[in-house]
């Protein structure tokens, strides 16, 4: 009978070395995944008590498949979807209505503090010509799109700012069924999306919510007076429509909602044939004309702030 070439001892011993070195190497990676797991609850707290950090990014996440069967921490690995560390150095915020006179200067501000701009707007009243210094900008990005359809954003976005809708008189009553559904679908698209997101939202409201006001100045507690089938109903109604809908997904959404109520505003950007008050008073004054005064003695039309 032919004899092993090894003797049964070594043979032994070897195969009892693999076994402990098996054995070994389980524990070892039994560890490491417990470690991996108390840091991401670690980690998952701090999502939770520090406001300004809503995602984080693993470098070592290819790493925890080794640890794990398909999933880290509520992370499905087969879909690779990987949180993202976000602090309020670096966000990603999208401006619907960006290339408009406040969406410009928005993204301007927003741009030049370090964040990264996705600008959307239809060009129905925005103007290229306000974002054209923005557009080779590495952290600016333009998608020509009409809130009224339904958004989809790839990759993160922390925080949105609805500016979008026509808001001079004579622009809005162009096409006030349009009017209207900007104000609302687009409101409810831009809500999904931050719902999606998980992205802080703010609503660019307007003095117009109070209607025709029966006093001056007014104040958040007064309720207006309103009329739902007037000249300027669609921009009105609409604005109010859009607020119900952002205080609905504040309450019973889980969305974080902002609502700022913005009255006459002027600056750069603004176009001179807007046809509000200030733009009006502004260029008559540049013209080196009479300078129109809306409104009556007892009831002006322009308030002191």
């Amino acid at each position: 009978m032919a004899k092993s070439g090894k003797p049964h001892h070594i043979q032994y011993e070897a195969e009892a070395a693999c076994t402990n070195l098996l054995i070994l190497l389980k524990i070892l990676l039994d560890y490491g995944r417990l470690l991996i797991r108390r840091s991401y609850r670690q980690l998952n707290w701090q999502v939770q008590t520090v406001g300004n950090i809503t995602h984080f990014h693993f470098a070592f996440m290819p790493i925890v498949a080794f640890f794990s069967d398909t999933s880290w921490g509520g992370v499905d690995l087969r879909t690779s979807i990987m949180p993202r560390v976000v602090t309020r150095n670096h966000k990603v915020i999208l401006i619907a209505g960006g290339a408009g006179f406040v969406g410009s200067n928005l993204c301007r501000r927003l741009i030049d503090e370090g964040h990264e701009i996705i600008c959307v707007d239809n060009f129905q009243t925005g103007n290229r010509c306000n974002i054209a210094p923005f557009l080779q900008h590495r952290h600016f990005r333009l998608i020509q799109h009409d809130i009224c359809d339904p958004l989809d954003i790839s990759g993160p976005v922390d925080e949105i700012y609805n500016m979008a809708c026509a808001a001079s008189p004579d622009r809005y009553q162009e096409g006030p069924v349009h009017t209207c559904k900007t104000c609302f679908l687009g409101a409810l698209n831009l809500l999904e999306l931050a719902r999606r997101k998980k992205a802080r939202i703010l609503q660019s409201s307007t003095s117009e919510v109070y209607g025709d006001p029966e006093i001056s100045l007014q104040d958040e507690s007064y309720r207006g007076c309103v009329n739902t089938c007037g000249p300027r109903a669609c921009y009105d109604e609409g604005k109010r429509v859009a607020e119900t809908l952002f205080w609905e997904y504040g309450a019973h959404n889980g969305v974080e909602t902002r609502i700022a109520r913005i009255f006459n505003t002027y600056g750069p950007n603004m176009d001179p044939a807007d046809g509000r008050v200030v733009s009006n008073f502004i260029v008559q004054a540049l013209k080196g004309e009479d300078l129109t005064v809306y409104g009556t003695a007892c009831k002006p039309a322009l308030s002191a702030t």
